[in-house]
């Protein structure tokens, strides 16, 4: 999936110096990727902002083919356009209702259960 990541944002223009440091500097995938193996993909999901809780939920489903680079294309398009934030701030502004149900479903109860 990161190759596909690297694929899509140097078509937008982003420098791949860009690309490389938010993927591997950051910290930010070894991070997500330490917290899944020591917590598990429910429990990890809270340390993410609810922003990121809710695109990822949000957009899990648009994953079940092999085109990855199509699908990150898409969602990366929505994000520059602001249609996600407007979707993300009318999901806000009703109190999360679409974020909670989603939860709900990809995370259960039971997955907390040892």
């Amino acid at each position: 999936m990161s190759t596909s990541f690297v694929e899509v944002m140097l078509e937008r223009g982003t420098p791949l110096e860009a690309v490389l440091c938010e993927l591997f500097l950051s910290g930010e995938v070894e991070r997500s990727y330490r917290l899944l193996r020591r917590e598990g993909y429910a429990a990890q999901m809270a340390h993410h902002s609810p922003t990121s809780q809710y695109g990822q939920l949000s957009r899990a489903d648009r994953y079940d083919h092999i085109d990855v680079a199509a699908t990150m294309r898409d969602i990366v398009e929505a994000i520059a356009d602001g249609r996600f934030a407007d979707e993300w701030d009318a999901e806000r502004d009703g109190g999360h209702p679409t974020l909670e149900w989603l939860k709900a479903e990809a995370l259960p109860p039971e997955l907390f259960e040892f």
